[in-house]
């Protein structure tokens, strides 16, 4: 966290919390209400100052006060990049360990220890590539990613599933 948002919960340590107002979507981006957010030293301070409570909200420190963020799918959001894979809202490289593939055609990975959806506009190349030879049927699901740095374990899992087994809470509250 910065440290001007960690002195300012030193100074104000008893600031009410915020519900409702700020959204993470299916690609990574942040809304504040039912704008997009768009400023770039907004967006990296977000980034910057994004946590997880003990309760499994997600949450962005901005000052004195926690900001509970709502998510449309999970916490994080992962893309393809040129040598790996690029964990947003963070922008980390991380190894994902395992992935899961919804009913609805969602494909979320376990990466750095965290659930992460694959950005859909990565899902094409991604069953293209590493899913040539299936037929889209959920149950015949291969068990493995082939994906070019090696082999992915691969379960189908429903998203409230997911989020149960992980702690994550996707719409917090007071």
């Amino acid at each position: 966290m910065d440290e001007q948002v960690l002195a300012a919960l030193v100074k104000w340590p008893n600031v009410p919390a915020v519900f409702g107002w700020l959204r993470l979507d299916g690609r990574g981006q942040w809304w504040l209400r039912e704008q997009r957010l768009a400023h770039p030293a907004m967006v990296e301070f977000f980034h910057r100052n994004y946590s997880r409570d003990a309760a499994g909200r997600y949450y962005v420190q901005n000052g004195p006060q926690k900001v509970y963020v709502s998510l449309d799918v999970a916490p994080f959001v992962v893309r393809r990049a040129a040598n790996g894979w690029s964990v947003l809202p963070y922008n980390q490289q991380l190894v994902p360990r395992t992935a899961y593939m919804t009913p609805e055609g969602q494909l979320l990975l376990e990466i750095g220890g965290e659930l992460a959806l694959l950005d859909d506009r990565d899902l094409v190349w991604l069953v293209e590539e590493a899913l040539s030879d299936w037929d889209g049927e959920l149950g015949t699901l291969p068990a493995q990613l082939r994906l070019p740095e090696g082999a992915l374990p691969l379960q189908s899992a429903t998203l409230t599933a997911l989020l149960a087994d992980y702690g994550i809470v996707s719409q917090p509250a007071p």
